[in-house]
């Protein structure tokens, strides 16, 4: 019964499904998004690239202060769109800093970009191979990136091509 009435919703949810995707992920690790129909997580091309910088107006990680190491090389950066005029503190991101993935790092380093099928394979146990599914779905990554004002050099890390002009229209 339970079960017939999760699947019963989950049907009617997919039905009145109103955003095209949701977005989810940590810095310095990978970006997933997901539709009524499929997820794609996407890997940077290197996880260990040190090229990405952290945008702050207070230095902390969730349960530390940022180091004093990181925060030698730090700089004001120009504000963003979203941050009202007020510049932020570039710092680079470390790889041993104390964040995501942190310990865990050798086994994000494991994983690849994947994309699943999620009505055929709700354990997400069989990534599927669909560029025209995939690319769609890096389609909602890039305009979500290109909204929230990222910095070229996050592009480069994550391994996307930014979009060729600024619009914020939903893909």
């Amino acid at each position: 019964m339970l079960k017939n009435s999760l699947d019963r919703r989950l049907q009617v949810s997919k039905q009145n499904f109103v955003l095209p995707a949701a977005e989810f992920g940590a810095l310095a690790g990978p970006i997933g998004v997901a539709n009524a129909t499929h997820r794609l997580i996407w890997y940077p091309p290197d996880l260990d690239d040190e090229g990405l910088n952290e945008y702050t107006l207070m230095p902390t990680h969730l349960h530390s202060l940022f180091s004093p190491e990181e925060l030698r090389d730090m700089r004001l950066h120009p504000p963003l769109d979203f941050t009202k005029g007020v510049p932020l503190l570039q710092i680079p991101a470390r790889v041993g800093a104390k964040r995501p993935p942190g310990p865990k790092r050798d086994v994000f380093k494991s994983f690849e970009t994947m994309l699943f099928d999620i009505n055929r394979d709700r354990a997400q146990a069989s990534p599927i191979r669909d560029a025209a599914i995939r690319d769609r779905l890096v389609g909602v990554i890039r305009h979500e990136l290109q909204r929230h004002d990222a910095t070229a050099e996050f592009y480069r890390w994550i391994g996307i091509a930014p979009a060729a002009k600024k619009e914020v229209a939903s893909p």
